[in-house]
């Protein structure tokens, strides 16, 4: 199996698991502030969103790092995970620790104290899940990741659908939340023993010292990611109160649930990119650019139709008290579009082992996001929030497209983009002057315009079709060694 065709048939596998998990996730954020309200909405992601703050110090960085490193050599698995374990579980325990003490310091109250110390145990066991996501990724068989993810959504709405039965508080709630987590640990692990190799527990201080300091420059752009998805979430919390933060987190739940697209052909990408880069940089080059061709392609109508529709979308599904979220999400679905290109180009960069460039630019754009949000939020609330959420992504994207292109020669932009641009707008007007229409034949409407004019504008090619006529007909089939 080519190269190109695994990396699609790795996104087709997280790809197609996402679709069944957002769904699910999406039906979650239905139910939740149905049963939460704003304001209790507001308090489980305002806990949420602190707790989760701590999750990447709990890895530093290491996962990625062995995701490049087992994929370019896997006799090598063994002895990363072995060292990497102890590692993980030490810095779990002193996160565990330190959200706890930080929330007592803080001097919030009481009920909030104890959903985040819940929400700390939430977090490890969560992290523990993810760290056995490496061996999954490294091995480009993402197939487990999918089942894992799947049943994990599966056992939060199970979780959820009882207490919207028995009318529990949000506590329980989140109680049972962590015992889903503790299950996403479990099966993590087993399906690592069952289908990889056996997990040793190996200390080497000499080791386990080599490993951090190699993989810090990805620690240091994940919790710079992290804290500029999470910051603006803590200061409407902060400036404003825990209504704000349920509105903004609606809008931002429902482009998460759309996120994954990216990210997944992000992670399908990166193992095969760190192979390409050292062995073929001809073919790196080919592949980076279709991908990054077809991710631009599906950003398109999604930004759009989300942008235009917004108020439309939250109408529909949410209780009128949170009918204001949809100036949140305006903004949102522009910060959307800028993460297809952001995890292409990004993901592109750690590929080619120049990370430490990348934990650069997320610094520069995690600093500039707090001082937007600090600037914005106390005037104009979750706007602001959003406003600051697309110019920081917006500055940080740019100064890794030019790092990427200097660094690997990648040719100028190709006469699609400029086509892409001219679709993008005809588009947004076809979508903007029908949106007052019935919103299923809206969406319907601008999905056959969106494909029609793909053809118009010559963007999709008949070898395209059936390039991937050719994947589906084969995306069953066991990864194989390129000959």
């Amino acid at each position: 199996m080519t190269t190109t065709k695994r990396i699609i048939k790795n996104s087709f596998f997280l790809t197609g698991g996402n679709v069944v998990a957002k769904s699910i996730n999406l039906v979650l954020v239905f139910l939740l502030t149905r049963l939460l309200g704003s304001e209790g909405f507001g308090v489980y992601n305002f806990a949420f969103a602190y707790t989760m703050i701590f999750l990447l110090f709990t890895h530093m960085g290491i996962s990625s790092l062995m995701v490049r490193e087992i994929a370019k050599d896997r006799s090598r698995a063994k002895e990363m995970l072995g060292v990497s374990l102890p590692i993980v579980f030490i810095f779990t325990l002193l996160s565990i620790g330190l959200i706890n003490l930080l929330a007592w310091g803080f001097g919030w109250v009481l009920y909030e104290r104890q959903i985040i110390a819940v929400f700390s145990i939430y977090m490890a066991c969560d992290g523990f899940g993810r760290f056995a996501f490496s061996i999954f990724r490294a091995f480009e068989r993402m197939e487990f990741e999918a089942l894992v993810y799947i049943c994990e959504r599966i056992g939060l709405l199970i979780v959820t659908v009882f207490c919207w039965w028995i009318s529990a508080d949000l506590f329980f709630l989140v109680c049972g939340f962590t015992l889903v987590m503790v299950g996403k640990a479990l099966q993590s692990f087993w399906l690592v023993r069952k289908h990889f190799l056996q997990i040793p527990l190996l200390w080497d201080w000499e080791r386990a010292i080599a490993i951090l300091k190699e993989a810090y420059p990805f620690a240091l752009m994940s919790i710079f990611g992290v804290m500029s998805m999470r910051v603006d979430t803590i200061m409407l919390k902060v400036f404003h109160s825990a209504e704000a933060v349920g509105l903004y987190n609606t809008a931002r739940k429902l482009v998460e649930s759309i996120s994954f697209i990216p990210e997944n052909i992000a992670f399908a990408m990166f193992p095969a990119l760190s192979v390409l880069f050292l062995s073929d940089p001809e073919k790196f080059q080919q592949t980076f650019e279709r991908i990054l061709q077809y991710m631009l392609i599906i950003a398109i109508p999604v930004m759009v139709g989300a942008n235009v529709l917004a108020d439309r979308f939250i109408n529909l599904l949410f209780e009128p008290e949170f009918a204001r979220a949809y100036l949140a999400l305006q903004w949102l679905a522009v910060w959307l579009g800028l993460l297809f290109l952001k995890f292409t180009f990004a993901t592109t960069l750690n590929a080619i082992n120049r990370q430490h460039l990348f934990s650069v630019f997320a610094g520069i754009s995690m600093v500039l996001n707090i001082a937007l949000n600090y600037w914005l939020i106390p005037i104009y609330d979750i706007v602001g929030a959003g406003i600051a959420t697309v110019v920081s992504e917006g500055v940080g994207v740019l100064c890794i497209i030019v790092a990427v292109k200097k660094l690997t020669k990648l040719p100028k932009l190709s006469w699609i983009y400029p086509k892409l641009l001219l679709l993008t707008g005809t588009f947004y007007a076809a979508v903007f002057y029908s949106r007052d229409l019935n919103l299923f034949w809206v969406v319907t409407g601008a999905a056959i315009v969106y494909f029609l004019l793909l053809n118009i504008f010559r963007v999709v090619s008949k070898s395209d079709y059936l390039y991937f006529q050719e994947l589906l007909r084969s995306k069953m089939q066991k990864p194989q060694s390129d000959k």
